[in-house]
C-alpha cells in the first residue's frame, strides 16, 4: 500500500495559491487539470484545446491554470510522463523486494492496477493522444511502454523457466497483463465525479480491491500449481505492508 500511496501522491499538488474562489472538483487543482486536458486533449485534439477551456473543465479560473502548469505543452508532458514513470518505478521497487517470480508479479499486478485506477486521466487517451503524433509528446514514450513490457516478460520468464508458471508465451503474458490493469482503470475510473457501483448490496469497488482480483486471476492461470495462490498472495501482502 505504501508504494502505491508514494506513487499516487507525486501526483498530487501541493498547498498553495488560492483558486479565486473557485474550488476544483477533487479538491487537487492539479488533478483536475490533468484529467480535463486528458479528455479534451484526446477528444478535440491538442491544437483546438486552450488552457481557458481546460481551466474552465477543471473548474478554475483561467488565470490559475497557470500557477501548476506554464503551457499545453507542459501539462501533455505530465500526461506522457506519468503514464510510463508510474509503472515502472512500482516495477523498480517490487524487483528490488526480491521474492519469487509469483510473488513479484502478483504484487506488481495489484499495486499496477490500484495506481492506475487513482491517475485523474484514462491511460488509454495518453495513449491515443501519443498515436495521433503530437509534436509535444514525449520520444520516448514507445521506448518507456517497450521497457515496462521486457520487465514484465522478464519475471514470466523467470517463472516458467523455474516451473513455478506453466511454459507460455511470456511476452503475451505480459502484454495481457498490462492490458487487463489498463483495461480495468478504463471502466473503473469516475466520469463527471461518478464511480461505477458494485453490486447493488454494496459500495463501488476500490482500487486495491481491482488489483488483487486482477493479481489472482492472472496469477491463477500462470501457475503450474493453482492452490499455490493463497500462500503467494499471503507472501506478497507480507512484503508489501512491510514496505
Amino acid at each position: 500500500a505504501g508504494i502505491v500511496t508514494a506513487r499516487v501522491s507525486s501526483m498530487a499538488t501541493r498547498v498553495g495559491r488560492p483558486r479565486n474562489g473557485t474550488a476544483s472538483s477533487s479538491g487537487d487543482p492539479r488533478r483536475d487539470i490533468l484529467s480535463a486536458a486528458g479528455r479534451l486533449f484526446a477528444s478535440e485534439g491538442v491544437a483546438a484545446t486552450s488552457m481557458a477551456v481546460i481551466a474552465e473543465r477543471a473548474g478554475l479560473q483561467p488565470s490559475s491554470i497557470y500557477y501548476y502548469f506554464k503551457n499545453k505543452q507542459a501539462i501533455l508532458q505530465s500526461l506522457v510522463d506519468d503514464a510510463n514513470r508510474v509503472p515502472l518505478e512500482l516495477v523498480e521497487r517490487v524487483n528490488a523486494s526480491g521474492g519469487s517470480a509469483a510473488v513479484r508479479l502478483w504484487r506488481i499486478i495489484r499495486l499496477d492496477a490500484a495506481a492506475l485506477c487513482a491517475f485523474p486521466f484514462d491511460i488509454n487517451e495518453v495513449h491515443r493522444l501519443v498515436v495521433t503524433g503530437d509534436d509535444e509528446a514525449d520520444s520516448d514514450y514507445w521506448r518507456d511502454r517497450q521497457r515496462l513490457n521486457d520487465e514484465l516478460e522478464a519475471i514470466v520468464a523467470e517463472g516458467v523457466a523455474t516451473g513455478e508458471f506453466r511454459p507460455v508465451d511470456a511476452r503475451l503474458a505480459a502484454l495481457t497483463i498490462l492490458a487487463n490493469d489498463e483495461g480495468a482503470q478504463n471502466w473503473f475510473r469516475p466520469v463527471d465525479g461518478r464511480r461505477l457501483a458494485g453490486p447493488e448490496d454494496r459500495p463501488g469497488y476500490e482500487p486495491m480491491e481491482i488489483g488483487e482480483f486482477l493479481a489472482d486471476l492472472a496469477l491463477r492461470g500462470l501457475l503450474a500449481r493453482p492452490a499455490r495462490i493463497a500462500a503467494i498472495r499471503r507472501a506478497a501482502l507480507a512484503v508489501d505492508d512491510a514496505d
